[in-house]
């Protein structure tokens, strides 16, 4: 068993390295762009101040629930993100010049990327869950070839949006300890 603390400085090294944007501006192609749209009241988060770049980047690294759409109100320079998006929210969507939406292209339920399209999938892979997008993680040594599972000593979410990202999926949804998948 690999210890912890090693794998996620070299974890977060390889995400940052792989899949780090350059600026905000980079997060706003998962987005798709609608003119004078807004949910009506529907928001998880109220941010004054950000730029439409900001709140594109504010809505895809949300951790405590999955953003699906955003919406800039220029005219008070106002970031709203949803849990929701036009297909999904029970309130009644307004329109209004000044306002600016996005909904995320990507689908409302992860679908994975497909087998071996994640340039990491050689090196990392979720085993022993109930479908491919959940289960226990595991590293191949590459010395050996051999696929090992990594402690979960200290593993949380951040950990877990690492090894998402890595496999492929935006996000992570919820992250288990306690070898919840096996050992």
């Amino acid at each position: 068993m690999i210890k912890m603390r090693a794998l996620q400085v070299w974890l977060a090294a390889v995400a940052l390295v792989s899949f780090g944007f350059a600026n905000a501006q980079d997060y706003l192609q998962y987005f798709q762009h609608i003119h004078g749209i807004y949910s009506d009241g529907d928001n998880d988060e109220t941010i004054n101040g950000l730029s439409i770049e900001e709140c594109a980047r504010r809505c895809y690294e949300a951790t405590s629930y999955f953003c699906r759409s955003f919406e800039v109100d220029t005219s008070s320079s106002t970031c709203f993100t949803s849990r929701n998006n036009r297909e999904t929210t029970p309130v009644s969507m307004g329109s209004a010049s000044y306002y600016e939406y996005y909904e995320r292209l990507e689908p409302t339920v992860v679908v994975p990327p497909g087998p071996g399209s994640s340039p990491f999938s050689d090196i990392i892979r979720l085993v022993n869950g109930p479908n491919e997008r959940e289960g226990r993680v595991e590293i191949r040594q590459t010395t050996t070839s051999s696929w090992g599972t990594i402690c979960d000593d200290n593993w949380d979410l951040n950990d877990a949006h690492v090894v998402c990202r890595m496999l492929g999926y935006p996000q992570a949804l919820s992250s288990v300890g306690s070898a919840y998948y096996g050992q």
